[in-house]
């Protein structure tokens, strides 16, 4: 007569196993959720803040090349324009919060009228 044990299709060891490989999925998943669910609300801080750099570096762009060393000089949009990438239409970067750039003094960085009461904050550092 034939054996009368009946052979499972998975034994002790593969069960551990998958157990083990669904668990590791399921902390990873648990983990990277949080990164997901930040980045819509980081990424227009991220944009302003990048645009502000810019408006930045073309303020300091300017005053190079144009013998500019005093603080008290204010820079306005028409003396930075071609040192930035415009739109379509010729404007400077906008905040994407819709905020409103101040370029300002020679010696201050840019601010957007959004700064820190956005959260995050739409602040050049």
């Amino acid at each position: 007569m034939g054996d009368s044990k009946k052979k499972s299709a998975f034994g002790r060891r593969e069960i551990i196993t998958l157990v083990c490989v669904i668990g590791i999925l399921g902390f990873l998943a648990w983990a990277a959720t949080p990164n997901f669910l930040r980045e819509p609300c980081t990424s227009p801080a991220n944009a302003c803040i990048n645009n502000l750099r810019q408006i930045d570096g073309a303020k300091q762009q300017w005053a190079l090349e144009n013998g500019e060393t005093n603080g008290d000089t204010v820079v306005t949009e028409n003396d930075i324009k071609p040192y930035l990438r415009l739109d379509s239409k010729g404007n400077l970067p906008q905040c994407p919060s819709g905020g409103k750039y101040v370029i300002g003094r020679l010696n201050e960085p840019p601010t957007c009228s959004l700064g820190t009461n956005a959260t995050p904050a739409h602040v050049l550092q």
